[in-house]
């Protein structure tokens, strides 16, 4: 059994080691409204999808689809997300998933090669439903701790 002190060295380590790979590929973040249509046609705003984007840092090669660079990138957005998931039990789902295996040129990122892992939250009661509380409280806790591993919002800086 661990010690308190134990466990709080291994959280220490893994944050430290977060805190690297968040450096490492300039991982950045946004959160989007996730909308669908209701079944009278009204646009309906059903969860968030938080996006995590890491850039592909090797200046010395242009990187390419399934390349190292892009699987060490995908690795540090699903140890960064896997992080952030709240940790007790709650009527929020979650979903994630790599957008593509491909290198995308955000503009919003000045056309970096970015890699991007998107996380969807949504109310396990029925996907279709509108937002409610445990939702946003989700996402509010999410984006602090996006915040306290020193992810920036939108642009790395």
């Amino acid at each position: 059994m661990s010690t308190k002190l134990e466990r709080d060295l291994k959280t220490f380590l893994e944050i430290k080691h977060l805190k690297e790979l968040i450096r490492r590929y300039q991982i950045c973040w946004e959160v989007y409204p996730k909308f669908e249509a209701s079944p009278d046609g009204k646009k309906t705003q059903v969860g968030f999808e938080i996006a995590l984007f890491g850039s592909h840092v090797q200046p010395d090669r242009a990187p390419e689809p399934a390349c190292e660079e892009q699987t060490g990138v995908h690795r540090a957005l699903y140890e960064v997300a896997r992080w952030i998931f709240p940790r007790d039990y709650r009527d929020t789902t979650y979903e994630v998933w790599i957008v593509c295996d491909v290198i995308s040129l955000t503009p919003q990122r000045f056309n970096g090669q970015d890699s991007t892992l998107i996380i969807e939250f949504m109310c396990k009661n029925g996907f279709q439903n509108p937002m409610n509380d445990c939702e946003e409280l989700c996402v509010n806790e999410i984006q602090e701790e996006l915040r306290e591993l020193g992810l920036q919002k939108g642009l790395w800086k």
